[in-house]
């Protein structure tokens, strides 16, 4: 579970693997584990169990189009993803994620509110109330090229 603090933001989530300080997408997979928006500020998605998992890829919907070059901002080669790996059977909050653009450069800030986070589950998933956990997501280099020309990316972090 993370956080998206834009509602107009869209995520895609892909399943990959780590190598070092690496991530690699799982290109066999042909479909995301998740693509979409939040509901109420929150992400909660079934993921595989111990598998990583990255935010692949950001769009900003505003109706029916997308800005920032037309799609989807998509990670490639040497660019950072924010990866995830939940074991089986937790339930697990990871961040607050925000994404903003100069036109250029996509920025990236991540951000705690594991209180607004435990009310969310609590309110809309009574069947998991008490057992969101805190966690921490790992910043990693993207270790594969991606499928489209990327932008330029930058990152700031804010714990």
């Amino acid at each position: 579970m993370f956080g998206l603090t834009d509602r107009n933001a869209r995520v895609r989530l892909e399943a990959g693997e780590i190598k070092g300080e690496r991530y690699r997408a799982d290109w066999t997979n042909l479909y995301p584990v998740f693509y979409g928006g939040a509901d109420k500020g929150y992400v909660l998605v079934k993921v595989p169990a111990d598998k990583p998992i990255a935010i692949t890829s950001v769009s900003m919907e505003n109706g029916w189009t997308q800005f920032w070059s037309g799609g989807p901002f998509e990670t490639c080669q040497g660019q950072t993803v924010a990866v995830f790996q939940v074991p089986k059977g937790k339930v697990l909050y990871y961040s607050n994620f925000n994404f903003d653009s100069d036109g250029h450069t996509l920025l990236f800030r991540a951000t705690e509110n594991f209180a607004g986070a435990q009310d969310y589950v609590d309110s809309h998933y009574p069947q998991l109330a008490g057992l969101l956990e805190p966690a921490s997501f790992s910043k990693l280099t993207r270790e594969d090229d991606c499928r489209k020309m990327p932008a330029k990316a930058t990152e700031t972090v804010s714990r």
